[in-house]
């Protein structure tokens, strides 16, 4: 019991850190089961920060090809299953994402302005008058070519900006990696305005059974609730058909 206190505190301080980022669509970890012998299944709750949205490639911008995304690079032990599913809060549905999750083995498959340097780095763009945030217009983080890639790239009508966090869409991931975590930087891309597309980078929770240590989720309804209330205070490519 002392263990499981322990742990649901880590997770909490761990979730409350995390939505202090301001550009970002965050994959949060918040549960895993096991589909069949050797095989672990991830489920992520994918948020969107406040006073975001998220917009399609063709919404008009500078030069257009900006669309929101996610790449989770380097999910160790992918099996090639991977789908999305919408629950109860989620305010996008599984169409909107084009009803696919992609995987590569370097760089950001189907989503635009996106480099790639081969087994070094992948680097997501924000469109030219993303700078006007505040953040960045570049980032980047490390890409080896040795594991897939678990990409999404939404295809939907604009989701209007909001001042409150968001609930997306829930992704769920198969790996034969096991249950050990460790925190993993992710890239991604949402809107301000038509001109005004960021990115950044986020510590999602992924597969390392080298360092990792056992996923404790806190209980379903409480975890998101923190989730939800941090934020207001704010290659070669696969296309995976969904299940």
């Amino acid at each position: 019991m002392r263990r499981l206190i322990c742990g649901v505190i880590a997770v909490t301080l761990l979730l409350l850190t995390r939505t202090t980022r301001a550009e970002t669509i965050q994959p949060i970890l918040t549960g895993m089961t096991t589909p069949s012998a050797g095989v672990w299944r991830y489920e992520y709750t994918l948020v969107l920060t406040a006073n975001n949205g998220l917009a399609n490639a063709n919404t008009p911008t500078s030069g257009f090809g900006f669309e929101s995304g996610l790449i989770m690079p380097d999910f160790q032990g992918f099996t090639g299953n991977a789908f999305l599913q919408q629950q109860v809060g989620d305010v996008t549905t599984v169409a909107q994402w084009g009803s696919t999750v992609y995987a590569a083995l370097d760089g950001g498959g189907p989503l635009s302005s996106v480099l790639n340097a081969t087994n070094v780095s992948t680097t997501i763009l924000g469109s030219p008058n993303s700078i006007t945030t505040g953040q960045p217009p570049v980032a980047t983080v490390g890409d080896s070519s040795s594991f897939w890639n678990i990409i999404l790239q939404y295809q939907g009508a604009e989701l209007a900006v909001s001042g409150a966090s968001r609930q997306l869409i829930h992704l769920y991931v198969d790996t034969t990696a096991g249950s050990l975590v460790s925190d993993q930087n992710t890239l991604s891309r949402d809107t301000k305005t038509n001109d005004a597309r960021p990115v950044e980078t986020f510590g999602a929770s992924m597969p390392d059974p080298g360092h990792g240590q056992d996923f404790l989720p806190l209980p379903s309804t409480a975890g998101l609730g923190l989730v939800l209330l941090g934020g207001l205070g704010l290659g070669r490519a696969r296309r995976l058909k969904l299940a």
